[in-house]
């Protein structure tokens, strides 16, 4: 079974989106996924050929609760 996978795409603008309307901080989005600071966060956003699973991955986050 070796079936062809189409790659998702996801525009900078579409990713920002999907981090606030989830309530995540670039800066809580790195601490969770391990990265040292939210710098790496950035990098991965402005990539337009980011790896499918960081798509993945912000797709499923959780929503935050505001407190």
């Amino acid at each position: 079974m070796n079936e062809e996978v189409n790659q998702p795409v996801m525009s900078p603008e579409e990713f920002e989106k999907e981090c606030k309307e989830k309530g995540w901080t670039q800066a809580q989005l790195a601490k969770r996924w391990g990265f040292s600071d939210a710098r790496r966060i950035r990098q991965i956003k402005a990539n337009p050929s980011k790896n499918p699973h960081f798509i993945d991955a912000i797709k499923g986050l959780p929503y935050l609760l505001k407190k």
